[in-house]
């Protein structure tokens, strides 16, 4: 085969292909950045929410323990110190999360300040039903039954 022969197979077959397919593996490489930019985002999210939650529940136990518990139960535990003891928690929370959790959350959820009342309201919730129930620990038989059962 001669050198002429090549160059004409190599015009008129493979350059026409490679054309066709170039956009294609384009489209592709492009789907498969998305994704990846995607995944790291997700995986941002998910980062930025870890903090928050921590900053949240780190929040409402500092009000817990340095102001309710002080005054809960006798008369000066009233609707406005309620109120007091949940914005001093807000404060904290927002304070301790930083900036880019805040956006972060902002920009998956929409409105910040209603999901971080309703993160409050949720730890709040969650260690009044931590601190009712009794600490135990239960120990579960080690035997080959498949018997799980307490010991």
């Amino acid at each position: 085969m001669s050198q002429e022969t090549l160059n004409t197979i190599l015009a008129s077959v493979i350059v026409p292909v490679l054309v066709a397919i170039v956009p294609f593996f384009c489209l592709y490489l492009n789907k498969k950045k998305e994704e990846i930019a995607a995944g790291m985002k997700d995986k941002d999210l998910v980062k930025y929410l870890n903090i928050a939650e921590d900053a949240i529940e780190t929040a409402v136990v500092s009000v817990t323990q340095t102001f309710v518990d002080a005054i809960k139960g006798t008369d000066g535990w009233t609707p406005e110190t309620q109120k007091q003891a949940f914005e001093q928690a807000k404060a904290q929370a927002v304070l301790i999360m930083g900036i880019a959790a805040r956006l972060a959350i902002k920009e998956a959820y929409g409105d910040f300040d209603k999901w971080l009342e309703g993160s409050i309201e949720f730890y709040v919730s969650k260690n009044k039903t931590a601190a009712l129930l009794p600490y135990t620990v239960t120990t579960f038989n080690n035997s080959t039954d498949n018997n799980d059962t307490p010991a």
